[in-house]
């Protein structure tokens, strides 16, 4: 059973109308086009649709009744995939698996996953802790989409971007500390 959602939504107005010539003044065709969206709908039903009355227009047989509770259904819930389907690349859902250095993870993320989650709603998200070998290792494996980690021995086909940048410390004194012994982290980017 062939029929396009152009010949049900000329049937639909049909219907509607009770008027072939109404329906297609309203969708800007030509009677023909309803007339035979009509006829195609009840030859591969095998349902009469409606009563045809001469000059005074159509109306819906019982079985063209149901059928046009069915057929508006049909094009809401196509209408409804078609704005679904706009706004795929547009809204910001799903899970994100994220692992992390143990020595920093449990400072740095918290913060960032909350004010992820305020941003994104529909976003859940999986955070982890590994060391450098294992990170590495889960990202190229693709278990996480994203790893937090210290700029020690990345390989090239990772993509590395800094987000904090630790001072190093030696026999100077640091920059600017957070209390006795706390270096306080500079913001990159």
């Amino acid at each position: 059973m062939h029929f396009t959602l152009k010949q049900l939504r000329y049937f639909v107005t049909a219907g509607e109308f009770n008027s072939v010539t109404k329906a297609a003044e309203t969708l800007h065709v030509s009677q023909p086009s309803i007339s035979s969206a009509i006829l195609h709908l009840e030859d591969v039903t095998g349902l009469q649709l409606f009563v045809r009355h001469h000059a005074q227009g159509l109306s819906l047989t019982p079985a063209g009744r149901k059928f046009v509770l069915k057929a508006k259904q049909l094009l809401q819930d196509a209408e409804g995939l078609g704005h679904y389907a706009s706004t795929l690349g547009e809204d910001i859902a799903g899970s994100l698996r994220i692992v992390g250095f143990p020595t920093f993870t449990p400072i740095l993320m918290p913060s960032l996953m909350k004010a992820f989650v305020d941003a994104y709603p529909e976003v859940t998200i999986q955070c982890d802790e590994n060391h450098q070998k294992d990170l590495i290792q889960s990202l190229h494996e693709g278990r996480y989409e994203l790893g937090l980690t210290y700029d020690l021995q990345i390989p090239a086909d990772i993509e590395f971007e800094a987000i904090i940048e630790f001072p190093v410390c030696g026999t100077k004194q640091c920059p600017p500390t957070g209390g006795p012994g706390r270096a306080v982290p500079e913001r990159v980017g």
